[in-house]
């Protein structure tokens, strides 16, 4: 389990540093299925119900910022559900929204960040990870795996040293 918990850490920091400028197009090679085609065959775990952070604004789907427009186009794609986007004003920040032990060195940074959460089995590439979290700073792209992955099976659970969000992100606004 550890193992393959390192190899999605491991991944999401290649993912990282591969990341394209915010507003470029991300292109991949072979077939890259839709977010509902991979939950028909890795069903992922729900997302735990928590209250939502009062203190962030929800991000208007229909008419975004640029920033948040910027980080959607890094992030998400077509047929993803994102469950959950803010800005945020310190990537440190992260920790209160996604399963971490805090220490991820990526979010060891003062930065502001855009955090989205998706719902579902996400496919990129050749793994899978279950309700993802993208993390944008200074435009580039950062994916983190923290609910597990299709490498590591359905008895997966977080290391002892991982601490449960307390608040969810706002959904987005119409």
């Amino acid at each position: 389990m550890i193992r393959s918990r390192l190899v999605g850490i491991l991944m999401s920091t290649l993912l990282a540093g591969c990341a394209a400028p915010a507003g470029a197009s991300i292109e991949t090679t072979g077939p890259n299925p839709s977010a509902e085609s991979v939950a028909t065959v890795l069903p992922a775990p729900p997302l735990r119900v928590l209250p939502v952070d009062p203190n962030l604004s929800a991000v208007s789907l229909a008419n975004p910022s640029a920033e948040a427009k910027a980080a959607m186009d890094l992030c998400v794609r077509a047929g993803d559900t994102v469950a959950g986007m803010a800005y945020l004003d310190s990537a440190r920040d992260v920790r209160k929204y996604m399963l971490t032990n805090g220490n991820e060195p990526e979010l060891q940074t003062d930065k502001p960040a855009w955090i989205i959460q998706f719902s579902g089995a996400w496919t990129f590439r050749n793994w899978t990870a279950y309700n993802p979290v993208c993390v944008v700073v200074d435009g580039v792209r950062m994916i983190f795996a923290p609910y597990g992955t299709a490498a590591d099976g359905p008895a997966w659970s977080p290391p002892a040293d991982f601490v449960w969000p307390t608040v969810a992100l706002p959904p987005l606004a119409k």
